[in-house]
């Protein structure tokens, strides 16, 4: 049975390689209402208590959507670090409780105590480290965040503060992985492993499939609909999902008679799995998340433990790239039924003696601007060009603006609502998700970018002083002299920048390198990235001088309400004495 197993792998492998991809479900829908959910959620809770009242007209179907659908770790790799710090500051400065089962926890005493147990030496712990901390220890925050998100929550013993703290916090999880994974360059386990006591018979009737497939000689070329036959995701994600690199911890969940996944390409559920273990806390050997509903999940083989009548199923995954925009079917879908919805509208006929108040013939001015309309719908399927995507909802809004100034009938408007219901919800799909919670203060960006650098340096001192396996260490030869150089504590700008492209060439030549740790590259790239924000912004200080000498004045509590004159002036002062000292 293991060579049938290896030969199916092998099959599917190839499936993967030919960069194969399955339609996915509706992806991205919600993802502008995710956006304004949580910029909404994070201003409000910021705030003092007096003006918690807002927190009742905030939304969050959004994010529980994004959630059930296992996105959640999509959006959270679009915000930005400052989402973090907006966090930290809501923990810090709040007054939060969560409660459950007869016990209640005070959000801020517990992040102070993690921040506590983590301080070593005096050295103040990252906010990632605090943040998984507080997740994995045991007590009514871990518990009711899980039972928020995993949906077997009991809505009458929550407010409905806790709620949304839950969803947001779950999120802000999600980033810390992310964040982390990135930083130490965390590798995925080799193998994965999922219990569950449901599911059996299923799975032992799609694998019969999959092998008569392999037999047929069709599995490596398998088409999209053939696919769905044989993907047990949607059997495994019947229940929130909890995936272990530890076969014993995912056993106990199997229970007499139940079965064990061996998720044999875990890397295709890297994002997915990337919070997990991060710490290398109890608790987090079991992370519940959500499986994304654009991974398919294939049995390759069957294993059965004689003791406990355990079944152990070998799986392959497949995680779709076609969520992507501009792969999406999800926009040729909304594109397909506006040209459906305008045809009808421009082309059914109507009844004679039908009332006006309910007719929907079009006077000449509406009918050339649904034609208008077709026509630009039209355009951009027959030059697919990701930039024009703005143009065409750009130019799309417009033309419907004006069929709304038309006057039209109730009948008419209502024709126009369906159009403008597929309009928004292509712009959602194409949406850019990244959440700015801007920074203005110069030296604060400075002080944030900064910090990020020290992060993801120390991060990879952690990867490195981690390994311990002689092969690694040989593998890593060719960049060891750069890789000290980005290490030293004393470094410069100049000398980190250097380092990091080199790391970076390095990486090029030697791609054996990257493919076996697949983040280093990402992190390296995060730095030079961090090294310009920090240039930029002192420009701006070099250019503004006023900026630097108005951040003295508010040190020593001095008014600065100046005006245009009185900055250029501040400019020319400050600028001749740096002239003159420098």
């Amino acid at each position: 049975m293991p060579l049938l197993r290896d030969k199916i792998r092998q099959d599917l492998e190839t499936l993967i390689a030919t960069q194969y991809t399955l339609p996915p479900k509706a992806f991205a829908e919600e993802e502008l209402a995710v956006k304004q959910s949580v910029e909404k959620l994070v201003l409000v809770l910021s705030e003092p208590a007096r003006q918690k009242s807002l927190l009742a007209d905030i939304p969050t179907d959004s994010i529980e959507n994004m959630t059930r659908r296992g996105h959640l770790t999509v959006v959270a790799k679009n915000m930005d670090d400052h989402f973090l710090v907006a966090i930290e500051k809501i923990l810090k400065n709040g007054h939060f409780t969560m409660e459950y089962g007869g016990e209640t926890v005070d959000l801020s005493e517990l992040y102070q105590g993690c921040k506590k147990a983590l301080t070593k030496q005096g050295k103040e712990p990252n906010f990632e480290d605090v943040l998984l901390r507080m997740y994995s220890v045991e007590s009514p925050f871990y518990k009711k965040l899980n039972a928020i998100v995993s949906g077997y929550n009991n809505p009458k013993s929550t407010t409905d503060e806790e709620k949304k703290m839950a969803l947001l916090l779950n999120m802000a999880v999600h980033k810390a992985g992310i964040m982390k994974r990135t930083f130490e360059v965390h590798k995925t386990p080799s193998v994965l492993y999922r219990g569950q006591s449901f599911g059996r018979d299923d799975f032992i009737s799609k694998l019969i499939l999959v092998r008569a497939l392999h037999d047929r000689g069709e599995l490596a070329t398998l088409a999209p609909d053939k696919l769905a036959d044989i993907n047990i995701a949607d059997i495994v994600a019947k229940k929130n999902v909890s995936m272990s690199s530890e076969v014993a911890s995912a056993a106990a969940f199997a229970t007499n008679k139940g079965i064990v996944l061996h998720v044999q390409n875990p890397e295709q559920l890297a994002d997915f799995y990337a919070v997990a273990n991060v710490s290398a806390h109890p608790n987090e050997a079991e992370f519940l998340s959500r499986m994304p509903d654009d991974v398919a999940m294939i049995p390759i083989g069957i294993d059965e433990d004689d003791t406990s009548k355990t079944m152990h199923i070998h799986v392959m995954c497949i995680h779709s790239e076609a969520t992507q925009p501009t792969n999406s079917t999800r926009l040729t879908d909304i594109k397909n039924a506006l040209k459906t919805t305008l045809h009808k509208e421009l082309n059914e006929p109507y009844g004679f003696f039908t009332s006006y108040l309910y007719s929907r013939s079009y006077t000449q001015q509406q009918k050339m601007l649904l034609e208008q309309l077709i026509a630009v719908i039209e355009t951009p399927q027959n030059n697919p060009d990701p930039t024009k995507q703005d143009e065409f909802l750009e130019t799309s809004i417009k033309l419907l603006k004006k069929l709304y100034e038309t006057n039209p009938t109730d009948y008419q408007k209502k024709g126009f609502d369906a159009i403008n219901a597929l309009l928004q919800d292509y712009s959602a799909v194409i949406a850019d998700l990244s959440v700015k919670h801007k920074l203005t203060d110069v030296k604060a960006i400075i002080a944030s970018e900064q910090k990020q650098l020290e992060k993801n340096i120390q991060g990879k001192r952690l990867w490195l002083a981690g390994i311990t396996d002689e092969a690694d260490k040989k593998r890593l030869e060719p960049l060891k002299k750069d890789m000290d150089v980005l290490l030293r504590p004393d470094n410069n700008p100049v000398d980190l920048r250097q380092a990091a492209n080199n790391i970076l060439d390095l990486l090029k030549a030697n791609p054996d390198i990257g493919s076996h740790f697949k983040l280093l590259e990402e992190g390296i790239k995060h730095i030079i990235t961090s090294l310009d924000k920090i240039e930029e912004q002192q420009q701006i200080l070099i250019k503004n001088p006023s900026l630097l000498f108005k951040d003295c004045l508010r040190c020593l509590a001095v008014p600065t309400h100046e005006g245009k004159q009185e900055k250029n002036e501040i400019d020319l002062f400050i600028s001749s004495a740096m002239n003159k000292f420098f």
